[in-house]
C-alpha cells in the first residue's frame, strides 16, 4: 500500500479513478459554489464565484479546455486529459512528470520523477535524509510488525531498509518491472539509458520552471 501511494494511474492500472470536489477549503481561494443544493457546499477552486454555470469542466485541473469560463484557467501549465476521459483507446500524452515536495508538512522529502510505458526515473534530491512516515503509515500495525523484527526484512517489494534509506536515484524499467522492485539506476548495462532520463527529466524541470533544477549544477 505504502508503494502504491506514490504510483500513476497507467493503462494497465486495475484501481478505479475518481473525481471528487472538496467541501470548501480557505486555502483554495475560490469560495463556496452557493447555486449548489448540497449541506456542504463544493468549492470553486480558484474560478470565479459569481458564474453561472457550474460543472466540472471548470476546474483548473482539467482546464484550457474551457479557458472562456474564467481568466485564471489561461494561466495553468499542463495538458488537459477531457478529451480522453471516458475514450481508452484515444492517443494522449505518452511521457509524465511528476513534482513532490512532503506529505504533511512536516515531512520534507522533495522527489522528481519522469516517466513513460518503458522507463520510470525517480530523483531523491534529499537521499541522504530518512524516507518520512505518514502518520498513518507509521501506526499501522502492518508496518510494525515488519519493523520490529528488523530493518532487513521485506515491506512491499523492498526491505523496510530501502523504503526508509532511499538512493539518489531509483530507475526501473516499467514495462517489465512494474512493481519497481529492482532499481537499474548502478547497473552498468543501462546507464545510456539512465543519462537520456536524467535529460528528459532537467527538460521536463526546465518547461514547468522547476526551482530544483539548479540542483543539477551545484552538486
Amino acid at each position: 500500500m505504502a508503494e502504491q501511494t506514490r504510483e500513476f494511474i497507467s493503462v494497465k492500472s486495475d484501481q478505479p479513478f475518481f473525481l471528487y470536489f472538496a467541501t470548501p477549503d480557505p486555502h483554495r481561494g475560490g469560495g463556496k459554489d452557493k447555486s449548489s443544493k448540497r449541506t456542504l457546499k463544493p468549492d470553486l477552486f480558484g474560478n470565479k464565484p459569481d458564474r453561472k454555470s457550474h460543472d466540472w469542466k471548470d476546474k483548473p485541473y482539467v482546464a484550457k479546455e474551457n479557458r472562456g469560463s474564467s481568466s485564471k484557467l489561461s494561466t495553468y501549465h499542463g495538458k488537459s486529459w477531457l478529451s480522453v476521459l471516458g475514450n481508452s483507446g484515444k492517443k494522449h500524452w505518452n511521457e509524465v512528470f511528476a513534482s513532490h515536495t512532503f506529505h504533511e508538512i512536516q515531512m520534507y522529502y522533495p522527489m522528481r520523477v519522469i516517466r513513460d510505458a518503458e522507463y520510470k526515473l525517480i530523483w531523491n534530491l534529499a537521499h541522504p535524509l530518512p524516507y518520512p512516515f505518514a502518520s498513518n503509515l507509521w501506526a499501522a500495525s502492518s508496518f510494525h510488525a515488519q519493523y520490529q523484527k528488523s530493518i532487513s526484512v521485506p515491506y512491499g517489494q523492498k526491505t523496510v531498509q530501502e523504503y526508509i534509506h532511499r538512493p539518489e536515484f531509483e530507475f526501473f524499467k516499467i514495462d517489465q518491472d512494474p512493481h519497481e522492485a529492482n532499481n537499474l539506476a548502478g547497473d552498468p548495462k543501462y546507464a545510456a539509458q539512465l543519462e537520456r532520463y536524467k535529460e528528459k527529466l532537467k527538460n521536463a524541470q526546465s518547461k514547468f520552471h522547476d526551482p530544483w533544477i539548479m540542483k543539477w549544477k551545484y552538486e
